[in-house]
């Protein structure tokens, strides 16, 4: 969220910045986006002038000191009192206007479709330069609307034709956000936390789900954490395409509370960030962990209560996204602060939460947890930086963990294994492997899975790698007949080329992207053009070309309608559409490469309609390696078949 410096109102006060005993009660009108507020800033001993702000469309009413009025100088826009600020004082400020009621380059907003005033946006005086000020705060709106802030609720009611709900702060960071709607409310208790959802009445038969997974999710949190570090902890549906997480709340679009992903693993995920992100802030000056640290809890931890091979295809999933990363695009996972492209959110999200699984595996399950719990205990209500999360990991593995963090945090890039000779033979009785694996300079420190079939079943070893090249022996209960290397994907590294099959990010995230409109007529083409900007996740104008003969080696995306898709296919020499996908549903995307290795983005729509329907849904699938649509339904998807594994090899051949 900007705090933007074109925020209009200043209000300036000879005192020191507010206190910690604020109060402010706001009157919504959403039908007209009017707000009506009254706001008790307490302030402390006097010590220089400070700037109080408000949202533009909001000005002062009038303002009192200790309940004597003061004048506003209206020229520059601040007012000073005629006497000095003491202690105790309370500086009191009557305003209100009118907000935009659409979405606009500066939030908040206010309209008949509902209320979006989040922190930092001036809807209630903010201090420039100030700690975020915490507030009692009383809501009132016209019923059929709700309102609903941060903080933990203390009381609600509705009189006469109005709703009124109040909320005192808790410790969050942040000042107060406030969300208005027409919403239906459910409640479920689980243990000291009160589980709530706002939803449309169109959407209210899913709060039974939402609630009920909410209370599941929360009972695995704190098991593994400690107890939930707020009052509450409220699921609100809105208007706006977008989800976004605060203290003991989660906003959601509207259009995606029906989807599987949103009840499950969205929600598990907004839920850890009440203890990541919220109760422990994040040092953004020294890299965020949060992200990583919740990804791994909430959505690899869902994963692998379902199936071992579902968490396994999550991990294989990140590599995946990885690997289609360009290199000029790569970022140390130490710069990574918030997710502002596809790029970014595969350094900031997949690897970082690869950097805890492999914690895991070098600590152990229960270590594991006692490093996370000993994190949550030392720095709940303070800002930590990757270097806590060290500290506190090291303390538990009982040795220096600077190695690990510092190859894992500051390097851009990952290792590329090599499997060498792997040859079994008879040993004292038993059997033996003798191996080599190497990996390119400058070498990482690694603890390698290695699997072996035998026998009496398959035996798990991990092998230690920190040079350019190991030779390892292997001892084994019986006779070998296969070896594979990582086969479980629990290492981060550069996936083999057989290990990652095409996938939509091959392309889409590219900035030499070459973009090739297949349609019709030119009435068509801006259409095309338009999928193409949202699938790209670098602007790339430049790219969009109709003339296959600039391909070259670039990666190639390929927009339209049949049958012109498959002439222009054609004319560039590439492949039709799949034997798997061809002809069905109204629209088909696949991922291929050509003969050199090139990536190639096919989108073929039956008609103008059905390529019209791709522009809100196409761009959330960019992992996957081909999908059938039915309009704006995915009625199938899924992934290419991996192709030869140089890490994995056959030993019966070879065996003595």
């Amino acid at each position: 969220m900007k705090r933007a410096a074109a925020l209009g109102f200043l209000l300036a006060v000879l005192a020191s910045p507010v206190a910690a005993s604020n109060r402010a009660e706001v009157r919504f009108q959403p039908e007209t986006g009017r707000i009506e507020a009254e706001a008790w800033l307490a302030l402390g001993p006097a010590a220089g002038e400070i700037v109080f702000r408000l949202a533009p469309g909001l000005a002062v009413r009038e303002a009192s000191l200790d309940g004597r009025p003061v004048t506003l100088d209206l020229a520059d826009g601040a007012w000073r009192p005629t006497t000095s600020a003491v202690s105790g004082q309370v500086l009191k400020v009557r305003y209100g206007g009118s907000l935009p009621g659409e979405p606009t380059a500066e939030l908040p907003l206010l309209g008949p479709a509902g209320g979006f005033l989040p922190a930092g946006s001036a809807w209630l005086p903010e201090v420039e330069g100030a700690p975020a000020a915490p507030f009692d705060l009383t809501l009132d709106v016209p019923q059929p609307y709700a309102a609903v802030a941060t903080g933990r609720l203390v009381a609600e009611s509705t009189a006469d034709g109005h709703y009124r709900a109040r909320f005192e702060a808790e410790p969050a960071g942040e000042g107060p956000s406030a969300f208005v709607g027409v919403h239906i409310i459910r409640e479920r208790r689980a243990g000291a936390v009160a589980l709530r959802t706002y939803f449309p009445p169109e959407a209210a038969g899913l709060a039974d789900l939402y609630l009920a997974n909410a209370a599941s999710y929360l009972e695995m949190l704190e098991a593994r954490i400690g107890p939930y570090p707020y009052a509450g902890f409220a699921v609100v549906a809105g208007p706006l395409p977008v989800g976004l997480g605060f203290p003991g709340l989660a906003y959601v679009s509207q259009r995606i509370l029906p989807l599987p992903f949103m009840q499950t693993t969205s929600l598990a995920h907004e839920l850890l960030h009440g203890w990541w992100g919220n109760a422990v802030g994040v040092a953004y000056a020294a890299g965020n962990w949060a992200e990583g640290l919740t990804t791994y809890m909430a959505d690899h931890a869902l994963a692998e209560q379902e199936s071992p091979e579902k968490a396994r295809a999550m991990r294989l999933a990140w590599l995946m996204d990885y690997a289609a990363l360009p290199s000029e695009r790569d970022i140390p996972l130490r710069a990574f602060v918030a997710k502002e492209h596809d790029a970014s959110q595969i350094v900031g999200y997949g690897k970082a939460a690869f950097v805890f699984h492999m914690l895991r595996r070098l600590l152990g399950e229960e270590g594991f947890g006692r490093a996370v719990r000993s994190f949550y205990a030392a720095e709940r209500g303070r800002r930590a930086a990757w270097a806590d999360l060290e500290r506190s990991f090291a303390a538990v593995a009982d040795a220096p963990l600077d190695r690990f963090f510092a190859q894992w945090l500051e390097r851009t890039g990952a290792p590329r294994l090599e499997l060498g000779e792997a040859r079994p033979r008879r040993k004292d009785g038993g059997w033996a492997v003798d191996l080599v694996l190497r990996q390119a300079e400058p070498p990482y420190a690694l603890a390698v899975p290695v699997v072996i079939d035998t026998d009496q079943g398959s035996v798990r070893r991990t092998v230690t790698l920190e040079s350019a090249e190991a030779v390892l022996t292997l001892d084994l209960p019986s006779r070998p007949h296969r070896l594979a290397v990582d086969p479980e994907h629990d290492l981060f590294r550069r996936l083999s080329p057989g290990e990652a099959p095409p996938i939509l990010r091959d392309v889409t995230l590219s900035g030499r992207t070459v973009v090739l409109t297949a349609v019709p007529d030119t009435a068509m083409t801006g259409l095309a053009e338009e999928l193409a900007r949202r699938l790209l996740d670098l602007p790339t104008d430049a790219g969009l070309v109709a003339d296959p003969k600039r391909l070259e080696d670039a990666p190639v995306l390929v927009v339209g309608v049949a049958p012109a898709v498959a002439a222009k296919l054609a004319a560039a020499g590439l492949s039709p559409a799949p034997p798997e996908i061809a002809g069905r549903g109204s629209a088909r995307v696949w991922a291929a490469r050509r003969a050199g290795g090139a990536p190639v983005l096919v989108v073929e729509a039956n008609d103008v309609g059905a390529l019209r329907a791709l522009l809100r849904p196409l761009p959330h699938y960019r992992r996957d390696g081909w999908l059938v649509f039915d309009g704006e339904r995915v009625i199938a998807r899924g992934a290419w078949p991996a192709g030869e594994n140089p890490l994995t090899r056959s030993l019966d051949a070879a065996r003595d």
